[in-house]
């Protein structure tokens, strides 16, 4: 792994804001990763790194990483209770430690693309990040970039017409490929930012029906007719005007003047059972065995819409152990981590049986 240098992000460029992202992990692990490899030199163990492997799967435990200098081994190394990496890294403490596994979850979204690469979001894994490096070589950087996501968000720093973007220590085109896909097939009930569709329908809450001039065109959402015009009140409750992308099939409406896409008309875009779709949401939750948790407030699913929930709650139930951590992108999909592997997909939530306000729409 080799040193990258930090190129500031100009503004909201989904490249420079995933190769900022990049440098923020591999720094980290570039620097302590170094500072525990010569702690172990100085006292004689110049195998500790390939004698530590062997140790964790000679005893039935994931070891996937080919270097002491990776940041996710570092970060999920000083979480096992026979580390010795506590009594070693400078300032450990249960806080540092609960932190480490925030930016360790953070990292892993980065990592895999499921981060939202805006500045914002960047802003808050520098931040995150900056809590545990005090002290360190990174620790100026780190506040650079801080810095330059709080200006860039204050609109006081001035961008350039065209940045260059060049020189990035990360392929991007991964992300920017992600990020043009999001855009045209964004999570229901987010801002529709493409063009008002021409064709117009009325959703009526009263009735649970679709019209156009007046006729009704319910018919040609198919069998699952009921259950779709279900899902779009959900998002748009109230009913009233409907506008329809011929093309994408995308169904927009109107909230104070915003456009909001709300459903689809006929079949949902297929991506597939298991794919995860979209990006984290920036809150983590804990299932506690008959609940779910944010971590942030303590607030539980239960306490936050009542018994909307129980139904997911049950499902969750039967796939998930009591104290796991668990993720969810803003369509709605709840993921949990898969060993130092990336995530995989539980289930799928909607903004009438998740945490009030945590969803779009």
């Amino acid at each position: 792994m080799s040193e990258a240098s930090l190129i500031l992000p100009e503004g909201e460029y989904p490249q420079m804001v995933a190769g900022a992202a990049y440098w923020i992990g591999q720094t980290f692990g570039e620097e302590l990763g170094t500072y525990i490899h010569n702690v172990y030199k100085a006292d004689g163990q110049h195998k500790w790194f390939s004698e530590l492997k062997q140790y964790r799967t000679a005893n039935g435990q994931s070891f996937a990483f080919d270097d002491y200098k990776d940041p996710r081994f570092i970060l999920g190394e000083q979480l096992k209770k026979d580390s010795a990496f506590p009594e070693i890294i400078p300032n450990w403490d249960e806080t540092w430690r609960s932190t480490a596994f925030t930016v360790r979850s953070k990292l892993q979204s980065w990592g895999h693309h499921r981060a939202n690469p805006s500045i914002m979001n960047l802003r808050v894994l520098a931040e995150t990040m900056g809590q545990l490096v005090s002290g360190y070589k990174m620790e100026d950087p780190i506040n650079a970039l801080i810095g330059r996501c709080n200006s860039i968000l204050n609109k006081s720093y001035i961008q350039p017409a065209r940045p260059i973007i060049i020189d990035l220590p990360i392929d991007a085109e991964p992300v920017v490929e992600i990020v043009e896909q999001y855009r045209a097939k964004p999570p229901i009930g987010s801002r529709w930012t493409s063009e008002k569709p021409t064709r117009k329908l009325w959703l009526s809450s009263a009735t649970g029906d679709v019209t156009e001039s007046g006729r009704s065109v319910k018919n040609q959402l198919g069998v699952e007719a009921d259950s779709i015009l279900a899902k779009w009140l959900i998002y748009f409750p109230s009913g009233g005007e409907v506008f329809v992308d011929d093309k994408s099939g995308a169904v927009i409406g109107f909230k104070k003047g915003d456009a909001y896409l709300i459903g689809w008309f006929g079949t949902e875009p297929d991506y597939g059972e298991d794919v995860i779709r979209g990006f984290f949401t920036d809150k983590e939750y804990i299932y506690t065995g008959d609940d779910v948790q944010e971590i942030a407030s303590d607030v539980s699913l239960m306490e936050s819409i009542g018994s909307g929930a129980e139904e997911l709650i049950l499902d969750l139930s039967k796939k998930l152990n009591p104290g796991q951590r668990i993720l969810i992108t803003d369509y709605g999909d709840i993921a949990v981590e898969e060993n130092d592997e990336g995530f995989v997909k539980v289930t799928t939530a909607n903004a009438s049986n998740w945490f009030e306000g945590h969803l779009p729409g």
